[in-house]
């Protein structure tokens, strides 16, 4: 089973990055955003995010605590929470 990484965050502007150094540097894995952004951000949000990412979207901020909780309660086996400003690098 692939190991589930959380990522909570307030929007597009560290997420970036982080997402994209993610998919270079880390093996196998499914990807959880749990984001408390504006109804009216949400579409850019679920373009950007497509696909191979799993996605829950809050209308209004819930805050750290509860969105990393919505992310356990949404999956199972291994996972790991990281902030959406973390950046790794090759060996991490």
């Amino acid at each position: 089973m692939r190991p589930t990484l959380i990522i909570p965050t307030l929007g597009l502007a560290h997420l970036r990055r982080c997402v994209d150094d993610l998919r270079c540097f880390t093996p196998p894995h499914d990807l959880l955003l749990v984001a408390d952004i504006a109804p009216e951000d949400q579409p850019a949000f679920r373009h950007e995010y497509a696909g191979d990412t799993h996605l829950i979207l809050n209308d209004q901020r819930v805050g750290i605590a509860q969105a990393v909780n919505q992310g356990l309660l949404a999956t199972t086996g291994d996972v790991l929470i990281m902030n959406d400003d973390v950046f790794v690098k090759e060996g991490w």
